[in-house]
Order: structure tokens, then sequence, then C-alpha cells
């Protein structure tokens, strides 16, 4: 069970997306597994929208922590190498990651 906080920190944080990050990040996260910048405006606005239409926001939730860029793939269209995101679960968004040190990573590669 989530903390009454826990809980009320994220919805005061998703009440604050825009109306077009929520619909991008709702698709995502009703998919289940990552999708291109392209994908994700294809399948929501049509292929003829601008890729801006969804790149900005995508950008803006990688950095807030809402999505996570899980890998990259060839682009159908450009033929480029392209970032794969996927929407984070709420317990993913409310568990900060460990940052290892410099010496946690020293002493790992010691032991590799």
């Amino acid at each position: 069970m989530r903390h009454f906080n826990s809980l009320m920190a994220y919805q005061e944080e998703f009440s604050r997306l825009t109306a077009r990050a929520v619909s991008i990040f709702r698709f995502l996260e009703s998919l289940g597994e990552p999708r291109t910048d392209r994908q994700i405006k294809d399948s929501l606005f049509g292929e003829h929208a601008d890729m801006n239409t969804v790149r900005p926001r995508i950008t803006e939730m990688v950095k807030a922590g809402w999505m996570d860029e899980v890998g990259r793939t060839k682009d159908h269209v450009t033929g480029k190498p392209v970032r794969l995101v996927k929407a984070n679960s709420m317990g993913e968004m409310l568990t900060p990651a460990k940052k290892k040190t410099d010496q946690e990573s020293f002493m790992e590669a010691l032991f590799d």
C-alpha cells in the first residue's frame, strides 16, 4: 500500500502535466511496452502530424521521471537510430534510483 503523502505528491505532479503530456503518458502506460516518438505521434495524432507534437512533451517527461528511455531502434521512416521510451509506474517514480558513488563503481569494476 502506498503512503498517503506519496499518493498526494504523485497526484499534484500529475495535475501539472499538459493535456497533451497526459494523453501521451496514458497511451504509453496502457501499452506497457516501449515506443518511439514517431510511433506515439502516429498512434495519437496521425502520420501527418508534426514530430514536434510529441517530442518536446516526451523529453520533458523523461527529464521529470514520468518516462524512461529504455533503448534505441531504427526509425522506419528516416532509417536513423531513435529512442524507445516507456511510461514509469507510480512506484518507479516515487522510488528514487540509487546512484552509485565513484567508490562503489570502482569497487565493482575491480571485482567484475
